[in-house]
């Protein structure tokens, strides 16, 4: 699959990372879809895959991208107001459920902000992924 390169590794506690010391991939028993590990000692084992350089840029995907993004904060802008307006209703009319709608507002609040932090991120840093060294 586009060149994608397969390591059988091992966690190496010593160093603190994968190794791929004493372990090596069983071509008779591996194919595209199953990868077959086979290494001379016991511990904590994976396949690494190397994705890198699989994704293809191109002009509708970032479109889509910065519309959906779009969309997703004005609707959590949109559900904030709404959850504030419920909430401020809640309050004068019933409140003896008013612990638990303050509780559940500010739940849908804290995960409004996050959301919409993160859609930023999103649309902000986006073109920002290369590897400066």
């Amino acid at each position: 699959m586009f060149g994608d390169e397969i390591t059988c590794v091992y966690w190496d506690f010593q160093t603190n990372k994968w190794s791929s010391n004493g372990c090596n991939i069983v071509s008779e028993d591996s194919n595209r879809d199953i990868t077959v590990c086979e290494c001379n000692h016991l511990t904590n084992f994976a396949a690494l895959l190397d994705v890198s350089g699989r994704e293809n840029e191109s002009l509708a995907k970032s479109i889509l991208t910065y519309v959906s993004c779009g969309l997703s904060i004005i609707c959590l802008f949109l559900t904030i107001l709404v959850t504030s307006m419920r909430r401020a209703q809640n309050t004068v009319y019933n409140f003896s459920t008013n612990e638990l709608i303050k509780t559940r507002s500010i739940i849908t609040y804290n995960l409004c902000v996050c959301l919409i932090i993160s859609d930023l991120l999103i649309l902000f840093g986006m073109d920002r992924t290369e590897h400066n060294v």
